[in-house]
């Protein structure tokens, strides 16, 4: 009987969270990160771009607890976008008391690529993370191991696929990230470092016209990524035709001012990206 009520009460949940979220009582899309630390010990979260050029988000997420995560550390205004790709970096601490303490004991990270997902799988993997939960006004559950506060399961499953990522560890002594649908397994395994993706990095001039043209953009791409102003801003811009090209400011913007081939650079860590065209 208990395995019963056991039963109806997480069909229940699941049946809850699906009508919050048609509602709209959910958040919607991929704006949202978040992190589930499923070990015993504090981790320091660091959420960066692709380049690994700007902190997005960081701060504490304590033993068997959750933290959401809206790009509050962007020089911009900007939320996480479906298709961008992210680091996600957790310094596991020593630490497990109720308060943060004790040097990194384990430093590991994942990239992440959001995008929309099967919501109600999401929450049946959640729910399966060993959660008790009950149905009120909300869909409120409390965490058998301890969480210091409710999840509101409808905000876990208007999330994305790729959004929601969990540190697990078999042995407290290494440490991992797995993704949304893979939490709720217990023998999933590391890697224990994702290597990052390589980076390239491209520029494209935008509408290059003749001599006298209204100033025009150059955009960045970090693979597909493409990049904001405060990433343009962190390079160098110049050209190498003078003649034909003026650098207009700091984020790439140029005008054509002759005939010929035009080129304008972007100086960037060392190296040195071009794209080209003809001014006629």
């Amino acid at each position: 009987m208990r395995n019963i009520l056991a039963c109806l009460k997480r069909l229940a949940l699941v049946a809850a969270a699906s009508l919050a979220f048609a509602s709209g009582a959910a958040q919607a899309g991929c704006g949202t990160i978040w992190t589930a630390n499923l070990t015993d010990h504090w981790m320091w979260v660091t959420i960066y771009d692709l380049g690994k050029t700007d902190h997005y988000d960081w701060g504490w997420v304590g033993p068997h607890n959750v933290r959401d995560w809206h790009a509050g550390g962007a020089r911009t205004p900007m939320s996480y976008m479906c298709g961008s790709y992210y680091h996600v970096r957790a310094e596991v601490k020593s630490g497990k008391g109720a308060q943060p303490d004790g040097g990194n004991i384990f430093d590991t990270e994942i990239q992440i690529n959001p995008q929309l997902a099967n919501w109600g799988e999401m929450i049946e993997s959640v729910v399966q993370m060993g959660l008790t939960c009950g149905a009120g006004d909300e869909v409120v559950c409390a965490v058998k191991w301890g969480l210091g506060k409710g999840v509101n399961m409808a905000m876990f499953g208007n999330q994305s696929n790729g959004g929601i990522v969990c540190l697990s560890t078999h042995d407290n002594a290494h440490f991992f990230w797995v993704e949304g649908k893979d939490c709720a397994n217990k023998d999933v395994k590391g890697p224990w470092f994702a290597p990052p993706k390589p980076v390239k990095i491209t520029l494209k001039v935008i509408n290059p016209v003749g001599h006298g043209a209204t100033i025009q953009n150059t955009m960045v791409y970090f693979n597909s990524d493409h990049q904001q102003v405060d990433v343009l801003r962190k390079g160098k811009w110049s050209t190498p035709t003078p003649k034909v090209v003026k650098i207009h400011d700091d984020t790439g913007r140029y005008q054509v001012i002759g005939k010929g081939k035009g080129t304008v650079s972007w100086t960037y860590n060392g190296k040195t990206y071009s794209a080209s065209f003809d001014a006629r």
